[in-house]
């Protein structure tokens, strides 16, 4: 008997929040200080997704944008105390903060969810291509058992997928591929840290 979309789905948004953990104990450990506004901009953008999914019918495969703005949420209380920099907006966040105030308005005066998720997605991929790019550049900076977590959890969030929908879908699909493309270096990576001679 197969598993129900909703059971499969919430198993996913479970393992979407593990990774928050590592994050968390790499900044108690002083092993990443992450920059505070940044977070506070990611936890908006994670929310704004998050609804705007949810209003387009998401049931089933929502649990994966609401623990990634739960864990960006904590990220960024965290980083009130272990973060760096100051409240200055980068041009980034600028472009984050702008994206998810435009998505807001498109969807409140056309009462239109689905574009409004469009363009948080294109936002977020923008907002998360320095990351992207640093994973293929130094991979070794990047913690592989959150990363192979968090992509796990995105195959599973597939499954959970009970209609196939451009609105329910692209969402799913969205992150699965970008957390894959961002996991392979990371994977296939055989040098070492600089400096590290072990």
């Amino acid at each position: 008997m197969p598993l129900p979309h909703a059971f499969i789905g919430e198993v996913a948004g479970v393992f979407s929040i593990v990774p928050t953990f590592f994050y968390i104990r790499a900044m108690l450990r002083g092993e990443t200080k992450p920059d505070r506004v940044t977070w506070w901009i990611l936890a908006l953008e994670s929310g704004m997704i998050s609804a705007s999914y949810l209003a387009t019918g998401a049931h089933e495969t929502a649990w994966v944008p609401l623990a990634y703005t739960f864990g960006s949420l904590t990220c960024a209380f965290f980083s009130l105390k272990y973060g760096e920099g100051s409240f200055r907006l980068h041009t980034l966040d600028r472009v984050s903060l702008a994206g998810a105030l435009l998505s807001a308005l498109v969807w409140w005066s056309l009462s239109a969810p689905f574009p409004a998720l469009m363009m948080n997605i294109c936002v977020d991929f923008i907002g998360f291509l320095p990351t992207f790019i640093k994973a293929y550049k130094r991979p070794w900076t990047e913690d592989k058992t959150a990363w192979i977590i968090v992509t796990a959890a995105s195959l599973l969030n597939l499954f959970a997928v009970s209609a196939w929908t451009l609105a329910i879908a692209l969402y799913p699909v969205y992150v699965f591929v970008y957390n894959s493309l961002t996991l392979y270096p990371i994977v296939r990576n055989k040098k070492k840290a600089p400096g590290n001679s072990q």
